[in-house]
């Protein structure tokens, strides 16, 4: 009985001459054998050849239709187009058609090449990836097929035919485990206390990467790891002045980025909030964190003469020196303005005298 399925007789040209065709195939998906031609930039033959010299000069190839044929009649009319294509054109073809890639005849079956790979095939073989690549190198047995998804009719799974066990995204979500399942088994064989912890450990394909997508019944990591988290929200927060007192004796003045970063590592009280700005009325950052904006007020600073007296001995040549310095400037000098041409606008002089050179 013949085929219902269809193929299709093609042939290549350089955009531009399009009349000119340099060569004739066949196959069963136009765009993907298309885009199969333009990345086919590896091989040493008199097509690949002809395509990188396409691209080269910055063209493109295209690729047309002749006939769409029967898939158990391919063969006649491929050797037929390519015949009569070749007392036109210059083809880059190597036979007289009839021989399609996908056509090998193989000799072993889909259990017998597992067998085979199990024992044989390189370490660095875990995925479709790889076995792609290795496909195209010299080492590469005849016996297994370079698209073996294609050509076995019994075909499973890359996990399966490699022997890794590895699943494809899209077929896991059959064998995760039910929620409850998911959670039992992470509290008896992991310490996780975070979605941190969870992203970094080696969990098994059993469990999704993503439980919240998955999961309709998800209420958060904390209930999914079963640990409490560490909340500030029913907390009795301090009055607005106790909290700048507290801030101002541990940690001096800081910035609102470097609030946010202990606040973030949990390095505040508890009794302080973690969003200060939604807590206070008419909050104003500068004035919670006791900074009030002085380093753009002048009478922060020591006057002009006192700062050249105190740069002076710290033995700064360039100004470049100067900034990297003012990058980690101690304490015991933020009275000292990283920008005093600015500061001291009416005194300042060059940068010479600032730093004494």
């Amino acid at each position: 009985m013949m085929s219902c399925k269809i193929t299709y007789i093609y042939g290549l040209f350089e955009i531009g001459t399009e009349e000119e065709i340099r060569y004739v195939g066949k196959t069963d998906n136009p765009s993907k054998r298309l885009r199969d031609h333009r990345n086919d930039k590896n091989s040493t033959s008199h097509k690949s050849c002809w395509i990188k010299s396409v691209f080269n000069k910055g063209g493109d190839i295209g690729l047309k239709v002749f006939k769409v044929v029967n898939h158990d009649n391919w063969k006649d009319e491929e050797i037929k187009f390519i015949k009569e294509m070749s007392t036109k054109f210059k083809l880059v073809n190597l036979t007289d058609g009839g021989d399609g890639r996908m056509d090998n005849i193989y000799n072993r079956t889909f259990a017998e090449c597992k067998l085979w790979l199990e024992s044989n095939k390189p370490e660095w073989i875990v995925g479709m990836k790889e076995y792609k690549k290795w496909s195209k190198m010299n080492d590469f047995p005849d016996f297994l097929p370079k698209a073996p998804n294609r050509v076995f009719t019994d075909w499973t799974t890359w996990g399966d035919y490699l022997g890794t066990g590895s699943i494809h995204t899209m077929k896991r979500k059959d064998i995760y485990l039910s929620y409850e399942e998911a959670k039992k088994y992470l509290k008896e064989n992991f310490d996780l206390k975070s979605s941190v912890d969870f992203k970094k450990e080696k969990i098994p394909v059993f469990i999704p990467k993503k439980p919240y997508n998955v999961y309709t019944c998800w209420k958060g990591w904390h209930e999914f790891l079963d640990y409490v988290p560490f909340k500030r929200i029913n907390a009795e927060y301090l009055d607005y002045d106790s909290a700048k007192l507290w801030i101002s004796e541990n940690f001096g003045p800081i910035t609102s980025k470097n609030y946010r970063e202990k606040s973030k590592n949990n390095e505040i009280s508890i009794f302080l909030p973690r969003k200060p700005e939604r807590v206070y009325e008419n909050f104003k950052w500068g004035e919670f964190l006791s900074t009030n904006g002085r380093k753009k007020n002048k009478s922060f600073y020591l006057s002009y003469n006192e700062s050249v007296s105190i740069v002076h001995t710290l033995n700064i040549k360039t100004n470049a020196e100067w900034r990297k310095w003012c990058k980690n400037k101690p304490k015991e000098f933020v009275r000292i303005p990283s920008s005093p041409s600015t500061v001291y606008k009416g005194e300042w002089k060059n940068w010479f005298e600032w730093l004494g050179n």
